[in-house]
């Protein structure tokens, strides 16, 4: 902040003339008014351009340079919120800055001259010194990991600076963060984001300069989109694995470690995959990459030119030595990695072939084929990933119960055997059908022709001498990708990927030397190179179907090969009919009905009466009870989560959500519940009944799907004692006595209709009794229980009952009293004597207690058919619900 008469001079250098130098930097605002005479030369004049101040609270604003930016700027408001007046004026100045050049001495000087007093306040902001942006830079060169946020709050390690005291301006966020950018750019840490086109092709070139190797060996820009990485050492790497190739015996510790394990890294770089191969080195008794390439998509085409580099270097490594096992690969099961290792080893076959350059096109493409189906003797997968699949599939119990995993193990264990023949394999393969049939779509997975001669040695194509040269598995290659991360990081962009990249491999290359040199020991650690953490399998690496959702899918439309899960479809609570569900412009008409499936039918008809009745709740009442009221991930809270999605008019989802609220019941009623078999025939009310009790013992759970009774006591001192009868009753069951009962009550004739709501009203509350798997009223009479005694404190006087309190359910279960009838008995009836209306209350209509009913459907049973269907009332009509019409 230069104030009176000031002059600086300097010798003119590359420096002191750049843009902005330092020597002649200022903090206030000046602007240019040309040149004019000084000294007998021509000199820039720059005059001060003051300061815009509020008249009121005298705040101060930066002034632009030029005079209309000035008028906008006073139209402003004053940038303090808490003034009054809020009017900005502009203050001006007479200081004025000369520059000029002078020859002294045979050298030119730079001249600068400040005159005149500043009569004004400083103006807030500006443009950051070279010596601010140096301090800058060396808080980021202390902490090069440190985000723009944490420098400006600064640490407490000594010579720690807070960016704000740097300069002001720096504690604005997005200033901080712009200058933290251009600091780490200057240091090499991060690559400016808007590095493009050519730019991006400079900075490579010039990061080779920087390391003093190319090592960017191939590359390309669309259709394949890639970039190959190899630098001198790893060539030598590949050098000394071909040579211990040839050399080493067919026997030893290191003779399985021969070949070339590949596997893609989804993580390094923020788009694309870095797809790396690695090789065992022998002198330092570990694997180490020879090759990495970025590829942007994971198709074939993007493959194969990793797969041409690496074959290029195998064939000048190995000269004249060079045998077609060289080219042999250790993958995971990636479709497109496989198809192009076999391109390329195809390409390579020719391309070595003595004459290839004088066969006809035809002839040419015969012979790639051959060699194609060639390539399959030179792969090889991973036997880890299979066992790891059997152990997913072991530890849920659904698909193998804990008394067969022996068998499982066993099963296992014999297909992997180097002892098993064909004729055992294809055995044991039929009794793991036989005994887990739910298994059918994880087996079918790895016994195809694709992946089964990569791991099982029965099935095998590869030679066994080769076989026995090359590992087992692919964690050598997941182990080199977590020492990356480990050491590099993830999520980098182009450049600073590919720069840290080679500084692991040249991390390597030092640690090869130490050992050459005797600086530090060999790895002695022979065993199977795990990776430092949980590998993740993505969808590109191949996985068979070894989850229960996965194995449920296989057997439905491909649609339901993507499972439905609370955060799959952004639900917005809507309110819809069950008209709006039969309308055939949403779409959902051919969907509205469960696919029979091994007599389901008394699963599939009461659901649907469930998701008539639910569908009719409002909507702060469904996200109630699937948000707060259902214990998550219960077989109810499934069956419920299910029927939401329902509602809602997706029709890519429709299918799947019915196959998944089947599979849900079907799962918990023979496996967690062990309620029936898989196939057997059931009671809706036995699994509905166990399902409701056995959710949670909480009031506010329960009472959405039972009857409450509690009895109310009174003692002789007026204390009054409330008990509620426990378990609610799920299944009102109604009897012929409690239709003559009513009659009675109400005094009407014999054999006179009587309306469902006026039974309920007068029927004689009972305690629940467990029958068939649900909780009935059948049990003795609440009014004949014996007294119970007051739970006031300091009163233990008996509690005889005075009355009974009913709690209503949300969805009502009833029982009628048709359903103990036979056939002969049900067909004798003219009329059932109750009267099943569309709406019914409890009680009467003026009182505060009245519930009131709406009949959403009813389930029937064809006796002689052994088999259940509903109707349905939509808009007053009856529609039969069979999910064995019309293939559902």
């Amino acid at each position: 902040w230069p104030d009176g008469d000031e002059i600086r001079e300097v010798g003119a250098t590359p420096e002191t003339t750049a843009k902005n130098p330092s020597w002649r930097h200022v903090n206030w605002v000046l602007r240019s008014k040309g040149n004019t005479q000084y000294m007998g030369q021509q000199a820039e004049k720059r005059t001060c351009c003051g300061v815009i101040l509020c008249s009121a609270c005298k705040a101060t604003v930066r002034p632009q340079t030029q005079k209309a930016q000035w008028e906008k700027q006073l139209r402003q408001p004053c940038p303090n919120p808490n003034c009054t007046l809020r009017q900005l004026v502009f203050v001006s100045c007479d200081v004025f800055v000369l520059l000029a050049r002078f020859q002294r001495d045979g050298k030119t000087i730079l001249h600068w001259k400040h005159c005149g007093t500043h009569s004004h306040p400083r103006p807030p902001g500006g443009l950051l010194s070279k010596d601010q942006q140096d301090a800058v830079l060396a808080q980021v060169a202390r902490r090069p990991d440190a985000s723009a946020d944490a420098l400006a709050t600064g640490s407490i390690v000594p010579g720690s600076v807070p960016l704000g005291e740097v300069h002001p301006t720096l504690n604005n966020p997005r200033v901080a963060r712009y200058h933290v950018q251009k600091a780490q750019e200057r240091l090499g840490l991060s690559s400016n984001k808007k590095v493009v086109g050519f730019s991006m092709f400079e900075a490579v070139e010039k990061l080779e300069q920087d390391v003093g190797e190319s090592f960017v060996v191939a590359s390309g820009l669309v259709r394949p989109s890639f970039c190959c990485i190899q630098t001198a050492f790893m060539r030598l790497v590949l050098d000394e694995a071909i040579n211990d190739w040839l050399q080493s015996p067919l026997d030893g510790p290191l003779a399985s470690r021969h070949g070339f394990i590949t596997d893609g890294d989804h993580t390094y770089f923020n788009k694309g995959i870095l797809l790396a191969t690695c090789v065992f080195n022998s002198r330092c008794l570990r694997w180490v990459p020879i090759l990495h390439t970025w590829l942007l998509k994971q198709d074939t085409l993007h493959h194969q030119v990793h797969f041409k580099q690496l074959n290029a270097s195998v064939v000048a490594a190995a000269g004249e030595r060079f045998d077609p096992k060289m080219l042999t690969g250790v993958f995971d099961f990636s479709q497109a990695q496989r198809n192009a290792h076999a391109e390329e080893f195809a390409a390579t076959r020719l391309h070595l072939m003595p004459g290839s350059a004088l066969l006809a096109p035809l002839a040419k493409e015969a012979q790639l084929d051959m060699f194609r189906t060639e390539a399959m003797e030179y792969q090889k997968g991973c036997q880890v990933h299979f066992k790891t699949s059997a152990n997913r599939v072991l530890k849920d119990l659904s698909l193998v119960p804990s008394e067969f995993a022996p068998l499982f193990n066993s099963a296992v264990e014999t297909m992997l055997s180097m002892d098993t023949d064909l004729d055992t394999f294809n055995e044991t393969i039929t009794e793991l059908r036989q005994s887990f049939p739910r298994l059918s779509g994880w087996i079918d997975w790895w016994i195809r022709d694709s992946v089964a001669p990569m791991i099982f040695p029965s099935r095998r194509i590869m030679s066994e001498t080769l076989a026995l040269q090359v590992p087992n598995t692919s964690n050598p290659i997941e182990s080199q990708h977590s020492l990356l991360h480990h050491g590099s990081g993830r999520n980098h962009d182009a450049l600073t990927g590919i720069h840290q990249l080679w500084l692991h491999v040249d991390k390597l290359r030092r640690q090869y030397e130490a050992v050459r040199g005797g600086h530090a020991p060999p790895n002695t650690r022979l065993g199977s190179d795990r990776p430092l953490r949980k590998s993740v399998v993505y969808e590109n690496d191949g996985r068979a179907p070894d989850t229960r959702t996965a194995l449920a899918a296989e057997d439905s439309p491909d649609i339901l090969r993507r499972p439905m899960s609370p955060t799959s479809l952004a639900l917005q609570w809507v309110t819809i009919t069950h008209d709006q569900l039969f309308d055939e412009s949403t779409g959902l008409r051919p969907y509205i009905s469960y696919r029979f499936v091994d007599n389901s039918c008394y699963i599939d008809s009461a659901q649907e009466l469930l998701f008539r009745a639910f569908s009719l709740w409002s909507p702060d009442s469904r996200r109630i009870l699937i948000q707060q009221t259902l214990p998550r991930f219960s077989p109810l809270w499934s069956f419920f989560w299910n029927y939401e999605l329902r509602i809602h008019p997706c029709i890519e989802h429709a299918q799947t959500i019915l196959r998944t609220s089947q599979l849900a019941a079907q799962h918990a009623i023979s496996n967690e519940w062990k309620l029936y078999s898989h196939g057997d025939n059931g009671s809706s009310s036995n699994w509905i009944g166990h399902s409701a009790n056995t959710i949670s013992a909480d009031l506010a759970t329960q009472r959405h799907f039972g009857v409450h009774y509690s009895i109310v006591g009174r003692c002789q001192f007026g204390h009054y004692t409330t008990t509620l009868i426990s378990p609610p009753i799920i299944f009102l069951r109604l009897w012929e006595r409690d239709i003559e009962s009513c009659r009675l009550s109400l005094k009407l004739p014999a054999k006179a209709h009587v309306d469902i709501g006026d039974v309920l009203a007068h029927l004689t509350p009972r305690q629940p009794r467990h029958a068939a798997g649900a909780d009935h009223n059948t049990g003795t009479k609440l009014t004949d229980l014996p007294a119970g005694l007051c739970t006031h404190p300091r009163c233990s006087e008996p509690s005889p009952l005075v009355a009974v309190q009913t709690q209503w359910p949300s969805i009502l279960f009833i029982i009628p009293e048709t359903a103990s009838d036979d056939s002969d008995t049900f067909s004798a009836r003219t009329e059932p004597p109750l009267r099943h209306a569309l709406e019914f209350s409890i009680g009467s209509k003026s009182t505060l207690d009245n519930v009131s009913y709406q009949l959403v459907g009813r389930q029937l049973e064809h006796r002689d058919q052994a088999h259940l269907v509903a109707e349905v009332l939509l808009s007053g009509r009856t529609y039969m619900y069979d999910n064995l019409l019309n293939s559902g």
